[in-house]
């Protein structure tokens, strides 16, 4: 049995995130390690050996990462139903919820003196403002938390003990100052949640809009975001040698990461980004599975948290599946002869991303939009447009304030747009799904694309648009 390295990589990417998830509930490292020990020591067929051997290696792997990193978040646990004294920095702007607290996330959490992993809901009185990097002492009740977060207190009392000061946060700022200066509310917070994905100070009525109309990623920092940028310093760049190229357009993607923060959606992004420019450097090609599947294990190996229940991260790599895997594979079964247009490319991809993300979105939210698929087609196409003319808003001085007009057009007409569609009556209905419904969805969906990959006569031609 011959097996590829590259099968080899994905099966211990793939055995490895599966260890993690397993970790949550039990501790199998001494099983799955006997069990590789055992496959290599059985086996005979040296493919099948050492493709067997690797994945059970990579479960014992992955178990013994989140199993230490349980551990910590099992000592936040101990302290659940008790009040105490947490430090805390902020991981965003705070801004204020529907009960007049002061709410963020925070992570770098710290307990008697003890540094914890994970992250928490924080939510308190006690300051005016808490800006993203800010050191936090935090007084009140600790209470078991769910998804992203491991933890969170409320009506907590808040002291800012430490301001941050680092140079990307207040590049972000000052960025942010600049928008608002030359472009009008709400139309500078849009800009702002469109270029950097800062949501605190976009209006509710705009989020709603944006919610119901299937649009809310558009503000949700993510790879799209960054392939716009990538994008634009490879063409601006053109005349430039590869090298150049390289060292700035990851210099680029390191920036971006520092001042819009590390979520998940927007680190598996920056992981992906890396990968492909250093390909397209050397001249190789990565297949999105093994992109797939290396960047969730990177992105893992640092907060194993992610794969127990982050709902950005998640939605992260099915919007990834949909655009890299379905899209191509439904083209060449379908469309093999046919190049298609703008228009009918942006409804392939659209329409691929949401058979990825709608299952998991009802079973985590409960939320189906009829018109999210004519949404994104309306609106997708003028969002590099609307980032392009924004950025140049922000970067022109005061006196020329004037030649921020076409952003002000673009970015009003976006938002008019928007809530025109979020009015139709029955945009959007409330079906929730179960967990084992999800599940069965998403096997028929890869029976499907597993049909369709055998009834493609020119599988090559698949293989090629995939690279």
């Amino acid at each position: 049995m011959s097996v590829k390295r590259t099968d080899i990589v994905i099966v211990a990417c793939l055995a490895f995130l599966l260890g993690v998830f397993i970790s949550r509930y039990t501790n199998l490292v001494l099983l799955f390690s006997l069990l590789g020990v055992f496959s290599y020591l059985v086996v005979t067929n040296r493919g099948f050996r050492n493709l067997v051997t690797v994945m059970f290696l990579a479960l014992a792997l992955g178990n013994e990462r989140g199993v230490l990193q349980d551990n910590g978040i099992k000592i936040l646990r101990s302290y659940f139903g008790q009040k105490i004294t947490v430090y805390v920095t902020s991981l965003d702007d705070a801004e204020y919820d529907d009960r007049g607290q002061l709410a963020f996330n925070a992570d770098h959490i710290s307990v008697n003196g003890q540094d914890l992993p994970g992250q928490m809901a924080v939510s308190g009185f006690g300051e005016f403002s808490v800006l993203r990097g800010d050191r936090v002492e935090v007084y009140g009740k600790l209470y078991p938390a769910r998804g992203a977060n491991q933890a969170r207190i409320s009506f907590a009392n808040l002291d800012t003990v430490k301001k941050d000061v680092t140079w990307y946060n207040n590049l972000r700022r000052r960025f942010v100052k600049k928008l608002r200066d030359n472009l009008p509310e709400p139309l500078s917070s849009f800009a702002a949640g469109l270029l950097i994905g800062q949501r605190s100070t976009i209006p509710d009525q705009i989020i709603t809009d944006l919610r119901v109309s299937g649009l809310a990623h558009i503000i949700a920092v993510s790879g799209y975001n960054l392939t716009i940028i990538v994008r634009a310093v490879m063409v601006m760049l053109k005349k430039i040698s590869r090298y150049q190229k390289l060292i700035l357009s990851l210099s680029v993607i390191v920036l971006f990461l520092l001042i819009t923060g590390f979520s998940a959606s927007i680190v598996r992004a920056g992981i992906v980004s890396v990968l492909s420019l250093l390909a397209w450097y050397y001249g190789r090609s990565f297949r999105p599975a093994v992109l797939l599947s290396l960047s969730a294990a990177i992105t893992v190996v640092f907060r194993p948290e992610y794969v127990w229940g982050d709902v950005g991260w998640y939605l992260s790599f099915l919007a990834f599946v949909g655009v890299m895997i379905v899209s191509p594979a439904i083209k060449m079964r379908f469309f093999a002869k046919k190049e298609l247009k703008l228009l009918g490319k942006t409804m392939l991809e659209t329409g691929a991303v949401l058979l990825m993300v709608v299952p998991y979105s009802l079973y985590i939210f409960g939320t189906l939009s009829f018109i999210a698929l004519p949404a994104n087609m309306i609106i997708v196409p003028f969002i590099p447009l609307a980032m392009a003319l924004s950025a140049i808003a922000s970067i022109l001085p005061y006196q020329l304030a004037i030649l921020a007009y076409p952003a002000n057009l673009i970015l009003d007409g976006i938002l008019s747009v928007t809530h025109l569609l979020a009015s139709v009556p029955k945009a959007s209905v409330e079906f929730k799904i179960e967990l084992v419904h999800m599940l069965i969805i998403y096997v028929c969906i890869s029976l499907v694309l597993t049909a369709m990959w055998h009834g493609t006569k020119n599988r090559q031609a698949i293989r090629d648009l995939l690279q």
